[in-house]
């Protein structure tokens, strides 16, 4: 992770443990369907949305974890043919199940 990603992923969960804004709900969700049906609630003040990854977060993800880089080129190859199946992986958790499955 970089710097900055670093200090955003301590303060998430300097968040999510209350240590700083002690009396903010926090709601995490890996769907993306529930952010619509929590933007229509009305006790919610703010809405915020981190979107997945990115097309090059997803090369990275492949490579960090594919030990075998001839493995690793051939997935990401076969994912540039198939963009129903690289357009899952942008949602880590779908990311990771592709991986475990390849």
């Amino acid at each position: 992770l970089s710097k900055k990603e670093r200090t955003q992923h301590s303060l998430f969960l300097d968040i999510i443990r209350g240590k700083v804004l002690p009396k903010c709900s926090v709601i995490v969700s890996s769907r993306p369907y529930a952010s619509l049906e929590l933007q229509q609630m009305n006790s919610i003040a703010h809405h915020v949305e981190i979107v997945g990854f990115t097309e090059e977060q997803v090369k990275a993800c492949i490579r960090r974890n594919i030990t075998d880089k001839a493995k690793a080129t051939k997935l990401i190859k076969h994912l540039k043919q198939r963009l129903d199946i690289l357009s899952l992986c942008y949602t880590p958790l779908n990311a990771a199940i592709t991986l475990y499955v390849y």
